[in-house]
């Protein structure tokens, strides 16, 4: 991965996270469960991006 297309996904990631703080009429517990969540996935992308998670694809199992 890029360190363009990383900026870009943490961006994406940002925007999201703003859009559900300022206009989803949801209560504060629920858009801070949807901030912690959105943080873990921009802390797994950082992390995938820099090889320190190593490919998530190899620890799921096939189903046939």
């Amino acid at each position: 991965m890029s360190i363009i297309s990383l900026v870009v996904w943490i961006v994406i990631l940002g925007v999201v996270c703003w859009l559900v703080n300022a206009y989803a009429p949801m209560g504060p517990g629920w858009k801070k469960l949807v901030t912690v969540i959105l943080i873990v996935c921009a802390c797994l992308i950082t992390l995938h991006a820099f090889g320190l998670l190593g490919d998530l694809n190899a620890t799921v199992p096939k189903l046939r």
